[in-house]
């Protein structure tokens, strides 16, 4: 799956074909709402080819780069409250999300979905007659298994073919108005069509909930992507991870491994076939060992079988609730919280020198809903995403951190180098020079990743 976030998506999208939805607010410096570009006329083209539909970027000052976007919808304190088509509310979205800012990603994923919820309902009543409807309080996988057979049998035309096919000029809602025009088969498949960017929005809304701490709800939006796109390679990569993340215990050992075996079996060239290989691998040695209990008893050192993910003390944050989460927000930074978060980045820090990914992991978990700008933790959410080979979330992660403060990375190879593990530092630093060759020329990072 491909997805791109960045300002020229949130340029592409907010202009919505040249205007903003009624009602929208206009962002700071923008022209009228039916200018070509929402941000006025005085823009220039960057460098390089415009992405197809991109509108029309004038001569004068350079467009803005996120951060300045992210300034300019902060600003608009009632923006997360006003009307939004699908295509916005998702745009949001992402530029949020590929900026590490997840929980508030999660509010506009949230708005995107709801916009296509008649899509999705209608999608599920077309599907329930033909016998594609999961049936409630069934086994996942063997669910997939079923649904997957049968809009295989199915036969028809393409969504092309029927001229409900997705494109820049295309929205959801005119692809399900088009849906809503046809019969059977044919309706069936241009609801799928409509659903593609929807489906692409909630499994991204999945791994935001995930590193925002809400496990239990990223699980349920998983779900919800599989039960109308049963073979999505990112939901059931990221379903089987995070059930087993969340709760190791023999039932999510049983379940996450089923997962796994259909995300190999329907997608065994696709972007996470490493990943899934390796943790289909590790789930089996776990299994092989006799469950999670004695796999942790014998494959463990005791320490770390009895210190995983329990790093707590005066101000430290407890791990994240549903409630919790919908707080942070309005959470007081008192100097206590703030002592604990750092102490939390530290414990985190001694975990990755280790190769405990997982438990560092869960540790910055912890930490980005309450400071989603610290680059020293963002650095390390990403090198436990890459330890962890959470492809292609790792990258994704890796990338915001590295854009957003190379430093903070190479600063992280300093800590795993005083804590003894240099390889670890030296593994870092090379990918940090593939990654920013600009900072590295300028840093001298190119001699420590020697």
């Amino acid at each position: 799956m491909s997805w791109v976030a960045g300002p020229l998506v949130a340029v592409v999208v907010m202009s919505q074909a040249a205007s903003l939805p009624p009602g929208h607010p206009a962002l700071e410096g923008a022209g009228p709402a039916t200018s070509v570009s929402p941000h006025g006329a005085g823009l220039s083209a960057p460098k390089g080819e415009l992405p197809p539909g991109h509108p029309h970027v004038g001569s004068g000052n350079a467009p803005p780069s996120a951060q300045e976007l992210l300034r300019q919808l902060d600003g608009q304190p009632d923006l997360k409250s006003r009307d939004k088509t699908f295509e916005v509310a998702a745009a949001l979205a992402k530029l949020y999300f590929s900026n590490a800012r997840y929980l508030d990603s999660t509010e506009y994923f949230r708005q995107a979905l709801e916009k296509a919820a008649p899509v999705r309902s209608y999608y599920l009543a077309q599907a329930e007659r033909v016998g594609a409807l999961r049936r409630p309080n069934r086994d996942l996988a063997p669910e997939l298994t079923r649904i997957h057979d049968v809009l295989a049998k199915l036969q028809g035309k393409s969504a092309a073919e029927l001229g409900c096919k997705l494109s820049s000029d295309s929205a959801v809602e005119a692809v399900f108005l088009k849906a809503k025009s046809l019969k059977g088969g044919d309706a069936l498949a241009c609801a799928r069509e409509a659903l593609r960017p929807v489906v692409e929005a909630q499994s991204l809304y999945a791994t935001a909930l995930y590193l925002s701490g809400d496990a239990k709800a990223a699980l349920r939006e998983h779900e919800r992507v599989l039960e109308v796109s049963p073979a999505e390679e990112e939901s059931l990569y990221g379903y089987a991870g995070t059930l087993w993340d969340s709760k190791p215990d023999d039932a999510a050992l049983k379940g996450a491994r089923a997962v796994l075996a259909l995300e190999l079996a329907w997608n065994p060239q696709g972007l996470h076939a490493s990943g899934a290989k390796k943790l289909a691998a590790h789930l089996k040695t776990v299994a092989d060992a006799g469950g999670p209990v004695a796999y942790r008893a014998h494959h463990l050192a005791p320490a770390a079988v009895a210190g995983a993910g329990t790093a707590s003390g005066p101000g430290m944050p407890a791990p994240l609730s549903k409630d919790v989460v919908e707080a942070v927000q309005n959470t007081e930074m008192t100097p206590e919280m703030v002592k604990g978060l750092e102490g939390l980045v530290g414990t985190a820090e001694e975990h990755l020198a280790h190769q405990r990914y997982q438990d560092a992991l869960d540790a910055y978990k912890r930490v980005i809903p309450f400071q989603p700008n610290n680059g020293r933790a963002r650095a390390g959410m990403a090198w436990a995403l890459v330890g962890l080979n959470r492809q292609p979330m790792a990258e994704r992660i890796w990338s915001v951190a590295v854009q957003s403060d190379a430093a903070a990375v190479d600063h992280l190879g300093d800590a795993l180098a005083q804590k003894g593990d240099r390889a670890g530092a030296v593994t870092l630093w090379k990918k940090l020079v593939a990654s920013a060759p600009a900072y590295a020329a300028s840093s001298g990072l190119q001699k420590k990743a020697q």
